[in-house]
């Protein structure tokens, strides 16, 4: 967000992100980028779990994942005043 333009994730992903992440509605996003910082972030947030062995699987699946799903960004967004529904009549998340 910093001056030039940086890598930037579809828009259709961003949505589903922002809608995943408790918003109360359809967001327009304006931009959206990676945080160049987000691998000393994830090491300082899993710094806690370290010796937590009921946490050993989470801390290696992040550590192991992080970049392909699992990752960390920060987005410009509008609130589009479209309401979203998580979840259908089955409690199932529809996409």
């Amino acid at each position: 967000m910093r001056g030039g333009r940086g890598p930037a994730y579809p828009a259709p992903v961003a949505k589903a992100l922002a809608c995943a992440a408790g918003k109360t509605g359809l967001v327009e996003v304006r931009r959206a980028e990676p945080v160049p910082a987000g691998r000393e972030i994830l090491a300082a947030y899993l710094e806690k779990y370290r010796d937590d062995p009921e946490k050993a699987d989470f801390v290696a699946f992040l550590q192991g994942d992080f970049g392909r799903r699992v990752g960390t960004f920060r987005m410009l967004a509008t609130r589009t005043g479209v309401p979203v529904h998580l979840e259908d009549e089955d409690g199932d998340v529809p996409y």
